[in-house]
């Protein structure tokens, strides 16, 4: 049962964490189209991520208790990408925002 699986649990708040990290760098585009032209090719990745999100949710409604530890793993895989995405688009914008 998902909900008394407290790996499962810190697993997912430290994906939404890293969820959270990602939409605060991209934040640093302000809605100004050449910096978002500089992060065009991670958005791109972050999309590839979040379509493998959302199967790995459709898994986890299924058949949670079957799929348990590769889920676990995915989750593991997944967070670790968008920290990942969040730091290249940080290190790419960083110099260009002054405020």
């Amino acid at each position: 049962m998902i909900e008394n699986d407290d790996e499962f649990i810190s697993l997912v708040d430290d994906f939404l964490e890293s969820s959270r990290e990602i939409r605060n760098a991209a934040e640093m585009c302000g809605g100004e189209p050449i910096k978002q032209e500089m992060i065009a090719h991670i958005a791109k990745e972050f999309g590839e991520v979040w379509q493998r999100s959302e199967a790995l949710q459709v898994l986890m409604k299924k058949d949670y208790e079957n799929c348990r530890e590769y889920i676990l793993q995915e989750i593991k895989e997944i967070t670790a990408i968008n920290y990942d995405i969040a730091r290249r688009i940080k290190n790419k914008l960083k110099p260009i925002v002054w405020n």
